[in-house]
């Protein structure tokens, strides 16, 4: 999941991805494809509709990082373990992870029909990414 951190403006409303960001994505992603979401609130609203259709209790969200100790307490971990997906080693900060996790056991895989999504998202090798320049309008929020 990337962030407007991980961009740099190239002129106004222009942007293309850090030369950090690259790196850090092409360290695990090299020759692989990525889907850029664009429009994560949508892409969020389809998933929730379907997982609410099939009686799925979920959580989802960016993932924690951290240092030394597990910032989730014992209690908070017995209360509900989901949690504790959510959390990964700081080392691990540059991947950027958004988790969905879902309350039920998959055996091998798990389909989940949230329709077409070429009108919210587009597929790009990871290669290409420092060659696209991205149209952002700033939204500031009171």
């Amino acid at each position: 999941m990337l962030d407007s951190s991980d961009f740099i403006k190239v002129e106004e409303e222009t942007f293309c991805i850090s030369e950090e960001t690259f790196e850090d994505l092409l360290r695990d992603f090299k020759g692989r494809k990525c889907v850029f979401i664009t429009n994560a609130h949508e892409y969020r609203k389809r998933i929730s509709e379907e997982l609410t259709k099939r009686k799925i209790d979920r959580t989802m969200g960016p993932v924690y990082y951290f240092k030394d100790k597990h910032p989730l307490s014992e209690t908070e971990f017995e209360d509900d373990p989901r949690k504790a997906l959510r959390y990964k080693r700081d080392y691990f900060s540059y991947q950027r992870e958004y988790r969905l996790i879902i309350n039920e056991m998959v055996e091998d895989s798990f389909t989940l029909n949230i329709g077409d999504i070429n009108n919210i998202s587009f597929i790009v090798n990871i290669e290409d990414l420092k060659e696209i320049v991205f149209g952002f309008k700033e939204i500031k929020l009171n």
